[in-house]
């Protein structure tokens, strides 16, 4: 049997000796305390203590004010009798005292009372009206609750309150609930919510800790079930985990909502027997009501709120697609004002009678080749395309091919710089069957293929003298021999020839024919290369992004203004290949927006080769030298109407922050004021 514990209570010049059996005795100012002080400084649950076999524990059970043992604070330490446990202005003396020096005369004492988790003070209140007080305020608490969570935590820890119980346990009906995966948990499948004891801390797998056939008879048959020793209680003879759990006193109800059995819970006390009567059922019924009214109200709240987080993220996603069908209105409304842009165009006689959309440019540099191939369409004579690498010679040539009378008839295209000059021949006017080792059957030239039509020879300078020989004498003639034939064939061909090099140099430095060129040079184009109608860089990059994000699946993608910054300031040596292939990487590194750290650092790191001297560009003869002078001018003046703020000043200017943030850099411009580079 457990031996007492004599413990000596003095507050408010007051003095009870209490005797306790219990295995853990609990000190504080709520009423489920087993020794319940009145004293202010004590915290509601302010320290107990445990039975060690023998020894005696004292634990501070994170009061606010702290515990203290023979003068000193503790956390936790162990009891000797004689000593002193001060809370606040109350102490608490351990065992037989010497009554004489510590106490003085004891004014009542009580006997030794029954271990049954029940004891409290005679000055107390009769415990039916502590009780009625304690399930008011737990029923206030209970229904101000909203969290659902929370509200288990808290009807467990009410039920260990009202029935003195060591332990408690929650077991709920799924409803509905997901598990931490985000998959729905069986409806109707029982869950241990929450386990708690009465220090309110976590009891692990409750599930091992409590018999589930208690659980079971209670969720079926929605009575309660009490016993006041379980190990030797009939009904549980065949619960053998009654018996490996050594449950002495158990009580079950059941926790009904809306008149439906949803959930139990059970109090339990391992160490003693009756601790649970008819006091302790009644109590736990009304709490179980209560309880059921207020997990009904949180469901339902829990629900408008999941249903309002819903349609919350209903809300957001149509705010998303209208933001998207808002960008693509705004671009088709781009996308029709140029398309209005250039209709105006075509009635202003720039583009008037013919279609040169595959041709993307409205600089003057390109409207004046417009308005020249407008007179080379309409003619049939040999058209020579001068015109740097990646201007788009090819381009030019197939718009004047599609728009001539020949339209309907074949294109044919060869660059002359890629095939050998031994094959050349052959390629061009064809060979007959075993005309040389390794023609096997007759093959048609391009002369023949192209017959009709256009024939378009690209690097024609690259042509050999002897190849000249045989191009001039096929034009001038108007017939071709394919090798190894005996008999000529007519053909009908305009010739377009292009060449990266002016062909009068070629001429002087003899490696071109004289008489050859001026065959060719009937009509002459010049395209001008990209940094010479840098205006037209916009229109291109859009052109690239439209053709390559359909070509690419994805949606289409914005540029940030300080791309096309770089982009105007670079001078693309490569010219609109160049261009074209940049803006195709950009497509596949960016994500929504192309921003200046995805362009290519050839170009983001190039710098304008101007004066060092940013006065002396002022007085310069050339044109990049008076644009560097009146931007630094125009940059200067910004930064000190705005006090050195560059955002401010970029807004001023027109450009973004980061092209205002480079060109400061580029030109060494120093700034004046407290507040530069600030946002």
């Amino acid at each position: 049997m457990t031996s007492t514990i004599r413990l000596t209570v003095i507050e408010d010049g007051s003095s009870t000796v209490v005797e306790l059996a219990q295995p853990v005795i609990t000190i504080g100012r709520a009423l489920d305390n087993h020794i319940r002080l009145r004293d202010g400084l004590a915290s509601r649950h302010h320290a107990r203590i445990e039975r060690l076999g023998e020894e005696l524990i004292l634990v501070d059970v994170g009061s606010a004010n702290g515990t203290q043992l023979n003068g000193k604070p503790i956390d936790r330490t162990a009891l000797t009798s004689g000593d002193w446990i001060l809370i606040g202005k109350t102490r608490i003396g351990v065992g037989d005292l010497d009554q004489r020096t510590e106490i003085g005369s004891v004014t009542s004492r009580l006997s030794v009372l029954p271990s049954t988790g029940q004891d409290t003070f005679v000055h107390e209140v009769t415990r039916e009206r502590d009780n009625l007080l304690v399930l008011q305020r737990i029923n206030r608490a209970i229904n101000s609750e909203r969290e659902i969570s929370a509200l288990f935590d808290l009807i467990v820890d009410s039920a260990i309150t009202l029935t003195r119980a060591e332990r408690g346990f929650l077991a709920v009906r799924a409803g509905g609930r997901v598990d931490e995966q985000g998959r729905p948990i069986e409806p109707g499948r029982l869950e241990f919510r929450v386990a708690r004891n009465f220090a309110r801390e976590v009891v692990p797998l409750p599930e091992e800790k409590l018999s589930r056939k208690i659980v079971d008879d209670v969720l079926a048959n929605g009575r309660p079930i009490v016993s006041s020793d379980a190990l030797s209680d009939e009904r549980f003879v065949d619960f053998r985990s009654v018996a490996d759990l050594e449950l002495r006193s158990i009580l079950a109800v059941p926790l009904r909502v809306r008149e439906k059995t949803e959930g139990v819970i059970v109090v339990d006390n391992r160490m003693q027997k009756s601790v649970f009567g008819d006091d302790e059922i009644d109590l736990l019924e009304s709490l179980a009501d209560q309880a059921g009214i207020a997990l009904a109200n949180a469901r339902v709240l829990e629900e408008l709120r999941s249903t309002n987080r819903a349609l919350a993220d209903s809300r957001s996603q149509l705010e998303v697609r209208a933001r998207e069908l808002a960008g693509r209105v705004e671009q088709g409304e781009a996308a029709l004002a140029r398309a209005r842009e250039e209709a105006a165009v075509a009635r202003a006689d720039l583009r008037s009678r013919y279609d040169y959309r595959a041709i993307v440019g409205e600089s003057k540099a390109m409207r004046d080749l417009f308005r020249m191939l407008d007179r080379v369409v309409r003619a049939d004579a040999p058209v020579l395309i001068v015109g740097e690498s990646g201007t788009g010679k090819e381009l030019v040539a197939r718009a004047i091919h599609s728009n001539s009378s020949r339209s309907d008839r074949p294109f044919v295209s060869a660059s002359c710089a890629a095939i050998q000059d031994t094959l050349l021949e052959s390629e061009l006017f064809g060979h007959a069957k075993g005309a040389f080792t390794g023609a096997h059957r007759a093959k048609k030239g391009l002369f023949e293929l192209a017959n009709g039509g256009t024939l378009f020879l690209d690097e024609v300078a690259e042509m050999s003298t002897e190849m000249q020989k045989s191009l001039l004498r096929a034009l001038q003639e108007g017939e071709i021999r394919p090798i190894g034939a005996e008999t000529a064939m007519p053909i009908d061909v305009r010739i377009i020839c292009a060449s990266q090099v002016e062909l009068t140099q070629s001429v002087k430095a003899k490696t071109f024919r004289e008489d050859l060129y001026y065959r060719l040079n009937v009509l002459p184009l010049r395209i001008p290369p990209l940094r010479e109608r840098k205006e037209d860089i916009p229109l291109l990059v859009e052109r690239f992004l439209v053709s390559r994000c359909r070509e690419a699946s994805v949606p289409l993608k914005k540029v940030d203004p300080g791309v096309l910054e770089l982009f105007m300031t670079y001078p693309w040596p490569g010219n609109v290949r160049e261009l074209e292939n940049e803006v195709r990487r950009l497509v596949v590194l960016a994500a929504d927006v192309v921003t200046p750290e995805l362009v290519s650092d050839t170009i983001r790191d190039y710098e304008p080769d101007y004066p060092d001297d940013p006065e002396l560009a002022t007085d310069a003869s050339t044109l990049p030298g008076r644009v560097r002078a009146l931007e630094i001018r125009a940059i200067r003046s910004a930064l000190t109407a705005t006090r050195g703020n560059r955002s401010e000043a970029a807004r001023r200017l027109g450009i973004s922050r980061f092209a205002l943030q480079r060109k400061v850099e580029k030109y060494g411009i120093e700034e004046s004021g407290s507040t530069a580079a600030a946002e």
